[in-house]
């Protein structure tokens, strides 16, 4: 998420054309085990230098997966999003790439990297590894350097997913998502300069090690989707336990003084607690909660969120955006989905996570959001809105963010509390750690209601599929 839900009318999305990527080979487009979403149980080793001078970081990394979609596998693909023009002096390029210990063939597209030249076998497990050099640019975003503020979101490669489309590869969205991954382990070790103060997901292991001005970190993460990386050498850190679990606020000074630390530990403490009782227990042990200096709201990665701070934003603002992106912690991070093509899925349940973690649904009863017109749906693809300029960047905001938390809403207050909650904790058990869809969410939904909501669904343009 990019844009604050009470400011999403002045915002605009700047989306690029996305596409659908096929495999080739002795892959069909169908998939044989139907609903299987592979190569599934992904482990990411990693060890990197951050030059602070360069702006660069160089590393190897060895990634082991299964081999789960039914057939043999002759090529996997990696995202490799900082090559998006978007990121204009940004850039990753990758070398020396093995399949087993073997050399292999490597081709970049765009944003993606295909590996092929191997034979993989159904079910069979595999290891890729690769050395590769990203140029981190000079810029406020998730992905960036500013003053003394490094962030490091979407910055190595990343294995994309094969579902019953193919693979799925798509452009780089500012201000919309395209990351669709699978959630696996990672292990990644970081040696930048011994000033830097950092947040990464997962949770720190063993000490840091400093020599020569430098120190190094390693941190493990488990079944998590992505690994995010914030570094500010002027960072202070204030933790609380809530609910059991390790809250970690980094902020500087100066965003001491204008009161955001606080904004943030409340906000955070709230957020934690509420959710937790409504939708159910936060899956990992600890949480970063990062102040950046940026315009762009905020961004969400496991474990880990950007806030944007800055003199334009009040207090509610700050409140609202560390609500939403911790919403993400359980629609996104742990209750996965293809953002491109459903971007409804998370940012709907974020924005309606928002509300319902600072100030309570009961003032937005009667809002009156825009509902979708045609040619649109409330689980249109981002493709839809992109074609279509502007205007349909606006609608994006409009229908996803803003009709989205109606539609959950309304749907709470036609099932009533006790129903809602019941069915949205039995939604968050079932699908933890996996890819959802529309029509997993329906599905528990009825079951918990004990009824048909074919009707409600479709009256807020949600396509029922036969």
């Amino acid at each position: 998420m990019r844009f604050s839900l009470l400011i999403l009318s002045s915002m605009m999305l700047i989306l690029a054309t996305g596409c659908i990527g096929k495999t080739s080979g002795s892959l069909s487009d169908s998939n044989e085990e139907k609903g299987a979403y592979g190569p599934s149980q992904p482990s990411y080793k990693m060890e990197v230098l951050y030059d602070s001078t360069r702006h660069e970081i160089s590393g190897n990394m060895h990634v082991h997966f299964t081999n789960n979609v039914g057939h043999t596998l002759n090529e996997v693909y990696f995202n490799i999003w900082p090559k998006a023009d978007d990121f204009q002096s940004g850039n990753i390029d990758v070398t020396n790439v093995k399949y087993n210990g073997k050399e292999a063939v490597s081709d970049v597209n765009q944003t993606h990297l295909k590996v092929s030249g191997f034979s993989l076998p159904t079910k069979e497990r595999a290891e890729v590894e690769m050395e590769f050099t990203v140029k981190v640019p000079e810029q406020q975003d998730s992905f960036g350097w500013d003053g003394t503020s490094v962030s490091l979101g979407n910055w190595f490669p990343i294995l994309a997913v094969y579902d019953h489309n193919g693979w799925n590869v798509y452009p780089y969205l500012d201000g919309a998502e395209s990351f669709y991954s699978l959630t696996g382990n990672y292990d990644v070790t970081i040696t930048t300069d011994e000033k830097e103060v950092v947040a990464a997901t997962g949770e720190q292991k063993g000490d840091v090690k400093k020599k020569n001005g430098m120190a190094t970190y390693r941190f493990i993460a488990e079944n998590v989707r992505d690994f995010a990386i914030q570094m500010n050498a002027d960072y202070r850190v204030a933790t609380e336990i809530v609910d059991d679990i390790k809250m970690n606020v980094y902020y500087t000074a100066d965003q001491e003084k204008e009161g955001y630390k606080e904004y943030m530990l409340d906000s955070g403490s709230q957020a934690l607690q509420t959710f937790n009782k409504k939708i159910g227990r936060y899956a990992w042990n600890e949480l970063d909660i990062v102040g950046m200096e940026c315009d762009f709201d905020g961004m969400e990665y496991p474990q880990l969120v950007m806030i944007c701070l800055n003199e334009e934003l009040d207090e509610s603002d700050i409140k609202d955006t560390v609500s939403h992106e911790i919403g993400h912690q359980w629609f996104y991070s742990a209750v996965g989905n293809n953002q491109y093509k459903d971007p409804w899925l998370d940012e709907s349940f974020a924005s309606f996570m928002e509300v319902l973690g600072t100030r309570g649904l009961k003032d937005f009863v009667d809002k009156d959001f825009q509902a979708p017109v045609s040619p649109y749906q409330l689980d249109s693809p981002s493709s839809a809105f992109i074609k279509r300029g502007n205007s349909g960047k606006e609608d994006y905001i409009e229908y996803i963010y803003n009709y989205g938390l109606k539609t959950l809403n309304d749907l709470r207050i036609k099932l009533g509390d006790a129903v809602f909650y019941d069915g949205m904790q039995q939604y968050y058990q079932e699908m933890k750690y996996k890819i959802t869809t529309a029509a997993d969410f329906i599905s528990i939904m009825e079951d918990t209601a004990g009824e048909d909501l074919t009707d409600f669904f479709e009256d807020h343009y949600i396509k029922i599929d036969d």
